[in-house]
């Protein structure tokens, strides 16, 4: 090998020629030998000289290649006189090359030699070549290269020139005016490197520079209006670059950039190309990303924006669109819509900007405008869900959609139909009341030709279906479930929409529950046969799907024996061989989720087949095919040779394999809540397990983990109790029902974990579940599991609430506390889980958790301000009301700066959600402060009140709090209100339809009524029982608890001794169509 570090030029020339020669065993050659020789610094002289002297160009642009894949190491090698000489000879050639790359090359070099060098100020003759090579005398073509050596320079190492920055600006601004545009061209190529450096400028030059930005922006506007695309794009893809950092030179200028950008310029300019174009789309998503302020702060600006792009996409594909690989500009645009609604969702007026749009065009009458605006609804709808619930009766599905199903265009149609799938996900319940409008087209979508039309309409059954109660599906599924099996045994269907319709099958099921036996043999015959059919790729992800239906008929007809024995049990063995043989993931994965659901269906009757099931899903999730696990550092890591090879195919396979340990992880959770009684001896080792993952660095398995904690838990209580939960014993001290041993394992290890995860774990979704996981057991088996942590706990909320964890961009890695702000958003999830958990300490910690409070509650008020993001204070006045109410001795702690917020800042910020907690909040407090303190703020409470309740036009839910509150206000307060105009008015509101779990206030409000002031009752009595009765008739309408449906059965009973009321309550209970619905509320009452 050491021959090969000092060549002749015989043998330079020899090597140089089999790289250039095409032929692959010279080049093989050739590579092996040059890789050894440009390490050794006698490669320097040599090729140095071939790129000043060479006649070849070729052999002059290799050599510059070679010479600078080691330059670094190589010049800090040479002797002080070599280094001069090279310096030197790669000066004077670079400004006498004719060929442009090889000067490039050639530039690269000398930038690279610079970062040496310029710092410790040894090579000052850089700086005077610069200077004489740009000035204005010098001839044009040395200026330009000149120009183009500097930009190099700073794009290379342009930190090193920091002390001449104020020198160069006045050379700059007098460039930028040069008569000549290839002077200006390079003078542009400068300020771009060099802006990249602002974090080694000082104030002053930064402020300097910046205002150089407006004159590049109108050297790009002289370019495109020249036609001068490529110098034009070059600038906008640096804007770009430069707009990814949070710290940039553009930032006072991006709201102008934008401005341009969005207009007749360039987005909507006929002559600009797509590429262009969709480099001008980045940059505007970096601006949301990381300057969303620039569009918050700047409503004129973002309607343009959000205009500008709808006309984008509203323009007609090309047939070069259609035909080409890349996605059409109108996709990407339509993709920067949807991001930029999550980005900058919590904007309260974002939507009514693009409602004003999207009704411009709906209402257009054009094809592709119409389409436009439909498809625009459609990519809003998770970003703006909240805000879309608010107007989705009006103007959306009274107006809007009906116009789109009701035109005969297939793109119009077809992009109404995608919109209503994308309702269907993300605007549950509340779009589910349309079923009526709704189900029917997407049963006629199903008879389409367009598989795009019937793929939606499958997808928009499918959600539909989970979700709706069972009397709502019933009377659809006479014609939707032949409509399915038609489309799924059509040979034209494609393989997507067949797996679909078995997950609508199976959605059908969970609703239906026993009224689908009639249609249980045809669909469980035509399962059967899909598990027979031929395996393909294709096929292998509808037998999964098949098998998760089989799962789902275990589940659903788990009191059916018939089911049990002659479908399922014999159904095991084959679905058994499945997971232990079959090569696909997705049916491995379906048939473990086929048996935990059996075994949740058959308890102590799936004994049998139990340990084989259990041993090999142990068996999963131990596994480390794939990964390598690091015993000393807890870690694993992916077994691959090579971090630089394209690996694309083996790193599927290994994702696969990690997904499929998260799926059996998922798994050993649902069969310890399913079967604790048979999983007693796999607790241990199941946790052991979770103790390797939960700082595992693949995302799912960390989630998998986080939820299994939660199921394993909740099922080893099932396994001490004989398959009954422990009643929740709250208040301190805690009353333990768990045994010491687990007890002090959960306090000390599991609890511990979660709180680390909370704080250290970049994912924003692992977080959001660890908090969720304390919470549920918090519920479930009371302060038991938290109590010996509540110093922890307070100081991983407080951590939060003050956006110092890991996933909201906190460094926990670097030394001391650090008073600087984080400014970066809170995460919804996160957020909206701790506001959930937080009051649950309270309700289960009791008076325990006053010294907690203490400690919270000044970070938490922090987003009691006009000025926090919206969804911070909605989560926080909704945190605050369930802490009133669950933990009244902490009202006093607090009001002082709860109550003025409610009644003074929440009415001027006027959003309809946060008017809600709002007046959630103030009816906890009227019901639970203090009697003087209440007393004396009631007048503007009840005003307060009345103006939420008057300004909920299209936010139901609001009004029904309001209403809610002055029942509970005149519960305690009954001379605040004139009690008989007021209690007609709020019998008329009953019951709630929006926010149905405050029915039973509104009921308790009738009943304490009839008790005290009987005489006001007596008279509306009927309407009173007939509401009580409504109650138990329609359970599921008022969501009571135990408690609350036992007060409601108690005061019927006492009405029934009257018997006046007694022919009233037996006459409302003879009409009630249901026989079912008849039974049950006869019982109750016996």
């Amino acid at each position: 090998m050491a021959e090969f570090s000092n060549l002749t030029q015989e043998q330079l020339f020899q090597m140089l020629t089999f790289v250039l020669s095409g032929d692959n065993e010279k080049i093989k050659e050739a590579t092996r030998v040059l890789k050894i020789y440009t390490k050794s610094v006698n490669c320097v002289g040599p090729l140095a000289l071939i790129i000043s002297q060479n006649e070849n160009q070729q052999f002059r642009h290799l050599a510059g290649v070679l010479l600078k894949r080691n330059m670094a190491v190589n010049y800090d090698k040479l002797d002080a006189t070599a280094q001069t000489q090279l310096k030197q000879l790669l000066l004077e050639r670079f400004f006498a090359e004719p060929i442009n790359p090889i000067r490039t090359s050639i530039g690269s070099l000398i930038g690279t030699i610079a970062i040496q060098t310029l710092g410790n100020n040894q090579w000052p003759e850089l700086f005077q070549v610069l200077q004489n090579q740009t000035a204005k005398n010098q001839d044009i073509v040395i200026r330009q290269r000149g120009l183009m050596l500097l930009a190099l320079i700073f794009d290379y190492s342009g930190d090193s020139l920091k002390p001449f920055y104020s020198v160069f600006y006045p050379f700059f601004i007098e460039n930028l005016q040069d008569n000549d545009k290839q002077i200006r061209v390079q003078t542009v190529k400068c300020l771009i490197s060099l802006f990249d450096n602002i974090e080694h400028m000082n104030k002053q030059e930064a402020q300097q520079y910046k205002t150089l930005v407006e004159p590049i922006l109108r050297f790009v506007d002289q370019c495109i209006k020249e036609g001068d695309e490529d110098n034009a794009y070059h600038c906008f893809d640096a804007f770009g670059y430069l707009a990814e950092s949070k710290l940039t030179i553009l930032d006072t200028h991006l709201g102008m950039i934008v401005e341009y950008a969005a207009s007749q310029n360039l987005l909507l300019n006929p002559k600009c190309s797509s590429k262009f174009k969709e480099c001008v789309l980045d940059l505007i998503d970096n601006v949301v990303e990381y300057h969303k302020k620039v569009l918050n702060k700047n409503p004129t600006l973002l309607k343009q924006l959000i205009e500008c792009l709808s006309l984008v996409i509203a323009q007609p594909y090309t047939e070069e669109e259609l035909t080409q690989d890349e996605e059409p500009l109108q996709d990407v645009t339509l993709w920067l819509l949807e991001t930029l609604v999550i980005g900058l969702g919590k904007k309260k007026t974002l939507f009514g900007l693009f409602l004003e749009t999207i009704i411009k065009l709906v209402d257009s009458g054009d094809t592709n405008q119409m389409n436009a605006g439909f498809l625009i609804l459609a990519a809003i709808t998770e970003g703006l869900q909240d805000q879309i619930r608010r107007q989705l009766q009006n103007p959306i599905m009274n107006v809007i959609i009906p116009k789109g199903l009701k035109d005969e265009r297939t793109p119009v149609r077809g992009a109404t139909i995608k919109c209503l799938s994308y309702f269907s996900e993300w605007l549950c319940p509340e779009i589910l009341s349309y079923d009526q409008i709704i189900i029917p087209e997407m049963i006629n979508c199903l008879k389409s030709q367009d598989y795009k039309i019937y793929e939606k309409a499958l997808l928009t059954i499918d959600i539909f279906a989970e979700n709706m109660e069972s009397e709502k599906i019933l009377p659809y599924m006479q014609s939707l479930l032949p409509n399915l099996v038609q489309l799924f045994l059509q040979q034209t269907t494609t393989f997507i929409a067949r797996r679909h319709c078995l997950s609508s099958i199976g959605s059908i099921i969970v609703s239906s529950k026993d009224a689908f036996a009639t249609y249980l043999k045809d669909v469980s015959e035509l399962l059967l046969q899909v598990l027979k059919e031929k395996d393909t790729p294709e096929i292998m992800s509808i037998k999964s799907e098949a098998i998760q239906v089989f799962g789902t008929i275990a589940e659903s007809f788990k009191s059916n024996l018939e089911v049990q024995n002659q479908l399922i049990t014999p159904l095991a063995p084959q679905i058994f061989e499945l997971l232990t043989k079959h090569e696909d993931f997705e049916i491995r994965e379906a048939c473990l989720a086929f048996f935990y659901n059996m075994a949740a269906a058959q308890g102590e009757k799936f004994a049998p087949i139990f340990t084989q099931i259990i041993s090999y899903t142990m068996k999963l999730a131990e596994s480390k095919e794939g990964i390598s696990y690091d015993k000393e550092k807890k870690e694993f890591s992916l077994d691959t040779e090579s971090e630089d090879e394209n690996q694309q195919g083996p790193m599927r396979v290994k994702v696969t394999q990690m997904d499929e340990k998260a799926a059996a992880i998922h798994a050993l959770g649902q069969f310890a809540l399913s079967v604790p009684q048979q999983f007693g001896q796999y607790f241990k080792p199941t946790f052991d397990i979770l103790d390797e993952t939960v700082d595992f660095f693949y995302d799912n398995i960390r989630m998998q983990t986080l939820q299994c904690y939660r199921d394993l838990i909740e099922g080893y209580a099932l396994f001490r109790h004989n398959g009954v939960l422990p009643k929740v014993q709250l208040g301190l001290p805690a009353i333990e029902n768990l045994d010491a041993e687990f007890l002090t394992f959960l306090q000390t290890d599991v609890i511990q974990k979660l709180i680390r995860v909370i704080a250290e774990d970049e994912s924003y979704e692992c977080v959001a579940l660890a908090i969720d996981v304390i919470d549920h057991l918090t519920k479930k088996l009371g302060p038991q599991i938290v109590y010996k942590n509540l110093d922890d706990l307070a100081k991983v909320i407080t951590l939060v609430l003050n956006k110092k964890i890991k996933c909201l961009g906190a460094d926990l890695d670097s030394e001391g506390e650090g008073e600087e702000e984080n400014d970066s958003d809170m995460n919804l999830n996160v957020l909206e889980n701790l506001t959930d958990l937080i009051p649950t300490l309270a309700k289960n910690l009791k008076n325990g958790f006053v010294l907690m409070f203490r400690e919270i509650f000044p970070h938490l008020a922090t987003n009691l301000h006009k000025d926090k993001e919206i969804d911070d204070i909605i989560c926080t006045v909704g945190c605050l009301a369930q802490i009133f109410e669950y933990e009244p001795s902490l009202i006093v702690e607090c009001q002082q700066v709860v109550i003025p917020f409610l009644l003074n800042t929440v009415p001027a910020i006027g959003d309809q959600e946060l008017n809600r907690n709002a007046a959630y909040a103030l009816a906890t407090y009227c019901e639970f402060g203090q009697q003087n303190d209440v007393a004396s703020a009631l007048p503007q409470i009840i005003q307060t009140l009345t103006n939420i309740f008057t300004s909920a036009t299209t936010y139901r839910e609001a009004a029904e709090n309001a209403t809610a509150a002055v029942c509970r206000i005149l519960i305690r307060f009954p001379q605040a209100l004139p009690l008989e105009t007021t209690l007609d008015h709020i019998i008329a509101q009953l019951p709630f339809k929006g926010d149905v779990e405050e029915n039973f206030t509104g009921l308790r409000f009738l009943v304490n009524l009839g008790n005290t002031i009987p005489d006001l009752i007596t008279p509306r009595m009927e309407q009173v029982i007939k509401l009580l009765l409504d109650s138990l008739i329609q359970k599921e309408h008022y969501k009571l608890k135990e408690d609350q449906l036992n007060f409601i059965v108690s005061t019927v009973k006492g009405l029934i001794q009257n018997q006046q009321y007694k022919a009233v309550i037996e006459n409302i209970i003879l009409n009630v169509q249901d026989q079912g619905q008849k039974n049950k509320v006869i019982a109750l009452l016996q």
